[in-house]
């Protein structure tokens, strides 16, 4: 899995992202990608 910003950095590239910590990434858009196909825009408020 990979998310990234708005702008295309990432932010975050492997497994288990259920057990990271995002609480510090800024408000905003985010996408979460994965097989290399799949993709969602989550909103961080």
């Amino acid at each position: 899995m990979i998310l990234y910003d708005a702008l295309g950095h990432v932010i975050y590239e492997g497994s288990a992202i259920e057990k990271q910590d995002f609480s510090s990434i800024s408000k905003g858009v985010y996408y979460l990608r994965w097989n290399d196909s799949k993709s969602i825009k989550i909103i961080k408020q």
